[in-house]
Parts: structure tokens; C-alpha cells; sequence
């Protein structure tokens, strides 16, 4: 869906090969007209190197997540699993901070699509909905958040602070346009 700013955020939880060759042959068909960057974080069971191969053509741009618990990956050492399939990933640390980088660095008609994990997807619908919300309040607008507050509330006063020149919420049932 595109949200406020001109480009698209596309969350999947794309976590093993089979789910990454079906969200890279998705992003084939749904071409969009600017860039496509990744905002990914896994957990360290899993089989990142085949999920990063299935998903290698797909992004212009790659940026790592920090996810937690015991089963976690920090960005450094899913970064350094790119590297040898060829994908130059930097590192994004946790997961606000790296929705805050994908969104500095896109232009309108760009695509960002964050996946790898219920661990990187969940936080992300959560931090989506309240940055549209603590912006949209700022802008003068009302949006209801279905989600809970998941940072504290530096957490929107940086992102509003950050994005607020670029965004202007168009209030629909959900917050986004179509």
C-alpha cells in the first residue's frame, strides 16, 4: 500500500526458501516504478544464506535488523552472511532505527519491504502504526491506532521530527491510502 511520502512499505515474514522465492516472485510481478529496499531481520536458526540467495535480485538497497532473544541475530552477523552471495548490507541496529534509515533514504515511487521473521514484521506493524499516529497528530490530523505503544515516547518524537516535513497522512480506515 503506499503510505504518506510517495512509496510503498510491504511487510512479510519471509523466514525460510520456500516463503522468500514467493515474496521475490510477488515483487517481480507488483514492479514498482523507483527502487526496492530491504529492511530485513532473521533469527539465527534459521536458514539465512538460501532466504538472502531466493532474495538477492530483489532489493536495490539492503539494510540489517537487530532481532532479539535467545534466538536472535544481531545485524553484524546476518550482514556478514550477505556478503559472500554479493549483497552489501548495512547495518540498521534494532528494528525503529532501521525503519528510520529505509524511510531517509526513500523517494517517491520507491518500495520498502521489510521481512525475515514475525520478529522484525510484528515490531514493524507496531512502530508503523504509532509513528502514523504521534505524525499524523502532529500535522493536525487524528488517526486511531489499533497497535500499543512499543517504544517510548522519545521514539516519536524523533520520528516526528524526522519525517514530518515529508508526510502527510491521509485518513482512511486504517491510516494509509490505497
Amino acid at each position: 500500500r503506499s503510505a504518506p511520502g510517495g512509496w510503498e512499505w510491504v511487510l512479510d515474514v519471509a523466514h525460510n526458501p520456500d516463503s522468500a522465492r514467493v515474496l521475490a516472485a510477488n515483487l517481480r510481478e507488483f514492479p514498482v516504478p523507483g527502487r526496492t529496499l530491504a529492511v530485513c531481520g532473521m533469527l539465527a536458526d534459521k536458514d539465512v544464506a538460501s532466504v538472502l540467495g531466493q532474495l538477492r535480485e530483489s532489493f536495490d538497497a539492503w539494510i540489517a535488523v537487530s532481532t532479539d532473544g535467545p534466538r536472535g541475530l544481531d545485524d553484524a552477523r546476518l550482514a556478514a552472511q550477505g556478503r559472500p552471495l554479493g549483497i552489501a548490507m548495512r547495518r540498521g541496529g534494532e528494528i525503529g532505527a532501521a525503519l528510520r534509515a529505509a524511510a531517509d533514504e526513500a523517494r517517491p515511487g520507491d518500495r520498502i519491504v521489510v521481512f525475515g521473521s514475525f520478529h522484525t514484521v510484528g515490531p514493524a506493524m507496531l512502530a508503523l502504526q504509532y509513528v502514523a499516529v504521534a505524525v499524523a497528530v502532529g500535522v493536525g490530523l487524528f488517526v486511531i491506532s489499533r497497535g500499543v505503544i512499543l517504544e517510548p515516547p522519545a521514539f516519536i518524537t524523533n520520528w516526528t521530527t524526522a519525517i514530518t516535513e515529508r508526510i502527510a497522512i491521509i485518513a482512511t480506515k486504517d491510516g494509509w491510502s490505497d
